[in-house]
């Protein structure tokens, strides 16, 4: 296995592996702070998570042009954004939000164009 997929993709794994831990919290467990700050925290943690695949998309697949890296890791950090929600259906007291898939995305976007 070459040093670049494991050095870009093992940081990608690790921190889904991050976020799947944090999804399964049970609702009860986590402090609830001041308006929104549910939504910024999906932000804040979808933020590094499109920086980290798009850097690993773009540093295994150098043929691809900057705006294919930028679908691809979209793409990608959407559909783990998706399964994610999915998950918390099966986590006491929690639920899957169309607003949390938002921030999630948003997060992603930010992340996804700083690493470009």
């Amino acid at each position: 296995m070459s040093k670049l997929l494991v050095k870009y993709w093992l940081a990608v794994f690790l921190y889904a592996v991050l976020i799947f831990r944090l999804s399964a919290i049970p609702s009860c467990q986590i402090p609830k702070g001041f308006p929104f700050c549910d939504l910024l925290l999906h932000i804040f943690e979808y933020l590094p998570f499109g920086f980290l695949v798009c850097k690993a998309i773009r540093n295994t697949n150098t043929s691809l042009s900057a705006r294919k890296v930028f679908v691809a890791s979209l793409l990608t950090v959407i559909l783990y954004a998706v399964s994610d929600e999915l998950h918390q259906l099966f986590v006491p007291g929690r639920c899957a939000s169309v607003w949390d898939f938002a921030s999630d995305a948003v997060g992603a976007f930010i992340g996804i164009r700083m690493a470009l």
